[in-house]
């Protein structure tokens, strides 16, 4: 018979497994696409089997119906494929697996995991994203955590950063700001360590969008809070902002000089996508509604658009939110405004857990170049972020009943 604790701790080690998989281990390149493909399936199978043989207690969830959402429409999308583009509901299917990604939502409330726990998870995590960045810049020409290679030559060296572009760049994020935000609260200078560990990953990311847009997050902290918590914020950007700018040249010259052509191309074709995308691939108007879908590499659907990749260089996932229109239709693109426009609220957080707002500006920052809703990566990392929403709200809640019936405090 299996003890309390074991379980509790089998609950936990699957909730590892299904973030370790949908990373695919940090993109490690020792193990092949095809064997993290059936990883997938299986973890998917568990989380099928944890929701549909154990009863969830009964409580609020914020986000239940934008997270039903996230998984519905997709699906409809593939009846876009289907009558637009000629591809087989199965395959269409096969491509949206990922997306029921989302269902770990559910799982997590079912299984009712601290979130300190989560909290710790995602560190760790993250924590190992930035050790493999940095650490890979150095044992060049040998890596084993990569999405990309040398053979992309355009697209892998940059400025002499290798962009290796590791799954999980999320958690880099999240400890970036949940460290910044801790730091401004309980003025521990080891915080502070944590947010250059994670900026740090970021620099060799190679990727300025996501910097910047992390760096926008920092200073939007200045309005969220007050007193001395915001004149240490100031201050500690201030500093940050005067340590770059001396030594600007040994930081980023290399990148200005080296990039500044390739940036300028990299825009250009950017805004070329946007317009093919948002304006001229639209084979009926209904598509708009339902989207074109996600194309498998099997079909002819799949096939034009490796043809558009190859030949015209026009990437839906380089234009973030237009991207996700073209493929999942307009209805998708206000859901995903409706999830972080919601959670800008005040009324969810406590005082402490006020970072969680940040994640929510970061994505909105990054919506017109980078949309992850669908992304397997991602997916997992965003249900954490809505769990640990839902916990403070929880909180605050329970806290203002306290409030309203003190007789219930006393013992």
């Amino acid at each position: 018979m299996v003890s309390r604790s074991s379980y509790i701790d089998l609950k936990y080690g699957f909730v590892i497994l299904i973030t370790l998989v949908s990373i695919k281990l940090w993109s490690f390149t020792g193990v092949s696409d095809s064997v993290f493909d059936y990883l997938e399936v299986l973890v998917l199978v568990g989380l099928f089997f944890f929701l549909l043989t154990h009863h969830a207690r009964h409580q609020e969830l914020i986000y239940k119906n934008i997270v039903l959402l996230f998984i519905a429409i997709p699906i409809l999308s593939a009846v876009g494929a289907l009558v637009f583009h000629d591809q087989s509901l199965s395959l269409s299917l096969l491509v949206l697996r990922a997306n029921f990604f989302w269902l770990f939502y559910f799982l997590l409330h079912l299984f009712n995991i601290e979130p300190k726990k989560i909290i710790y998870l995602m560190i760790v995590v993250g924590l190992v994203w930035v050790l493999l960045t940095v650490v890979q810049q150095f044992t060049y020409p040998d890596y084993y955590f990569a999405t990309r290679t040398e053979d992309e030559s355009y697209y892998f060296l940059r400025a002499g950063v290798y962009r290796f572009m590791l799954n999980g760049h999320h958690y880099g994020v999240f400890i970036t700001l949940y460290f910044f935000y801790n730091f401004l609260v309980s003025r521990k200078l080891t915080n502070l360590v944590f947010v250059f560990i994670g900026l740090s990953g970021f620099y060799y990311y190679g990727t300025r969008q996501f910097a910047l847009a992390l760096l926008a997050c920092m200073i939007l902290v200045l309005f969220m809070v007050k007193g001395k918590t915001r004149f240490l914020a100031f201050t500690s950007l201030s500093v940050c902002a005067l340590v770059i700018f001396f030594y600007q040249d040994v930081l980023f010259g290399e990148y200005v000089e080296m990039t500044n052509n390739q940036m300028l191309n990299e825009d250009e074709v950017r805004l070329i996508s946007a317009h093919y995308f948002l304006f001229e691939y639209w084979p009926h108007w209904l598509t708009k509604v339902i989207g074109n879908g996600i194309p498998h590499s099997l079909s002819n659907y799949g096939k034009e658009i490796d043809y558009i990749k190859e030949n015209l260089q026009l990437f839906r996932s380089d234009i973030g939110i237009i991207g996700a229109f073209n493929q999942f239709g307009i209805f998708y693109v206000l859901n995903i405004f409706w999830l972080n426009i919601k959670s800008l609220r005040s009324r969810y957080y406590t005082e402490q857990t006020k970072y969680l707002k940040l994640i929510f500006l970061y994505s909105l920052l990054l919506l017109l170049m980078s949309e992850y809703y669908a992304n397997a990566s991602a997916i997992p990392f965003f249900c954490f972020i809505l769990y640990l929403v839902d916990k403070s709200y929880e909180s605050t809640m329970n806290e203002q009943t306290k409030n309203l019936n003190p007789d219930t405090n006393i013992l």
